[in-house]
């Protein structure tokens, strides 16, 4: 007995709705299925989540403008600022992960007492302990920091953030 193959389910985070794709390939148009189905949530997107599609829209056009602007190369400061910022915003906006401080000091503590157990095999001396945490927070509070540039642009955080869940 051959069990039919079940529609791939895609949900919108907005609201929830439920939408299948269509399952049957055009044959000699290997994307118009995809296409189909794009073109059915993009409908849906637009007409059900104007305010959302409009922010997209935005963060659309910020792309553009650093794409645009990484054709040239400049010495003009303000230029280049401009830029940077535009790479800043959607760097923001599409970064996996991020550390909280709080985070970063249990992480470190974590590693330090690893690391005095491997090197110290139980002996007691707290101020160096203390002193390992301190340094390993420092690093990776550093690191942390170069990667997600917090408050770099502090007048463009102001701006609304792409929406999306």
């Amino acid at each position: 007995m051959n069990t039919p193959e079940l529609a791939d389910l895609t949900t919108c985070k907005h609201c929830g709705q439920s939408f299948t794709g269509p399952r049957i390939e055009v044959i000699g148009q290997p994307q118009a299925r995809l296409q189909a189905y794009i073109q059915i949530l993009s409908k849906h997107f637009y007409e059900k989540h104007p305010r959302e599609a409009q922010m997209m829209d935005i963060h659309t056009a910020i792309y553009s403008g650093l794409l645009f602007l990484m054709n040239f190369k400049t010495t003009d400061k303000e230029l280049n600022e401009k830029r940077d910022q535009l790479r800043w915003t959607i760097h923001q906006q599409t970064l996996k992960a991020r550390f909280s401080d709080e985070s970063l000091k249990e992480q470190c503590g974590v590693l330090a007492e690893t690391l005095w157990d491997l090197v110290y095999d139980g002996t007691q001396h707290e101020d160096t302990k203390v002193e390992w945490k301190r340094i390993l927070l420092e690093a990776f509070t550093a690191i942390r920091d170069a990667l997600e540039e917090p408050g770099k642009y502090p007048e463009a955080q102001t701006e609304q953030k792409l929406v999306v869940v």
